[in-house]
């Protein structure tokens, strides 16, 4: 698979299908230059966070988008070669979400598949969070 660089710009179709694909989306780098320049300027983001990290900041009232598998599904990971020679990790059920809340054993997610908002392990988060090296926004 050749495809476009999710660091740089998003990509494929915006209605499109990661499974097929012909959509799929963008990462941090976007994601955090949008909030920056709309209001964020403290906002941060990256890749490698700890799980405990983000805990933190959910405690403290900051939303997070952390990219996860859709559904929170274990599918296979795989790596595409952008046109400009990045090694970009993906599945094609890669998915983002924001979360919004913690408990002492749940995250709060809030996930514009379904227009819902639910509470999932943090196991189940920590496995999927760590399928796109735990690569995360924090707007702050």
């Amino acid at each position: 698979l050749r495809w476009g660089n999710p660091y740089t710009n998003f990509v494929g179709y915006v209605n499109g299908s990661d499974w097929t694909p012909t959509g799929y989306g963008v990462y941090w780098p976007v994601i955090l230059r949008l909030a920056r320049n709309h209001g964020l300027p403290n906002a941060i983001g990256g890749e490698g966070f700890a799980p405990s990290r983000i805990y933190s900041d959910l405690a403290a009232g900051h939303p997070v988008q952390v990219w996860i598998q859709t559904r929170f599904a274990r599918v296979q990971l795989g790596t595409w070669t952008a046109w400009d020679g990045t090694q970009v990790r993906y599945s094609f059920a890669e998915h983002s979400v924001t979360l919004s809340g913690v408990s002492p054993t749940q995250v709060r997610v809030n996930d514009v598949l379904n227009a819902s908002q639910y509470w999932v392990s943090k196991a189940l988060f920590e496995a999927n969070f760590a399928d796109f090296n735990n690569m995360a926004v924090i707007f702050q």
